[in-house]
């Protein structure tokens, strides 16, 4: 579980303060909803703040099969396309949960998906 804070600053035309943007990697742990839950109530009062929700997947290589696991370059493109669209969707009910917690408080958070290999290179590129 990781919080990212930036620092996004609006364009010279605009006399409006610059925003915070608060990134909250999250997982299928605990963690997550403890890192969430401090999130809100350390941030929910701030004006001009965008919540973001980050979750790192491995990428897909592999697609299984009832005769076993094949590579991606081994299946049809449908077959591969529909594996991933499946494991999206699978990890975007997992992160459900995560987004209702904003909901709940009336916050709109952006939920973004990201597939690389190693975690923590993924979110310091964030």
């Amino acid at each position: 579980m990781d919080i990212l804070l930036t620092n996004r600053e609006e364009p010279a035309a605009l006399s409006s303060p610059s925003s915070l943007t608060v990134v909250v990697a999250v997982n299928r742990s605990k963690n997550s909803f403890c890192a969430i839950k401090w999130t809100l109530e350390k941030f929910l009062s701030e004006e001009r703040i965008c919540f973001k929700l980050l979750h790192v997947c491995p990428p897909i290589t592999t697609v299984p099969t009832p005769l076993g696991n094949y590579l991606i370059s081994q299946v049809r493109d449908d077959v591969a396309v529909a594996y991933k669209k499946e494991m999206e969707w699978k990890t975007l009910k997992m992160l459900l949960p995560y987004k209702q917690m904003f909901t709940a408080k009336k916050v709109e958070v952006e939920v973004l998906l990201i597939e690389a290999d190693d975690v923590a290179d993924a979110i310091a590129r964030q």
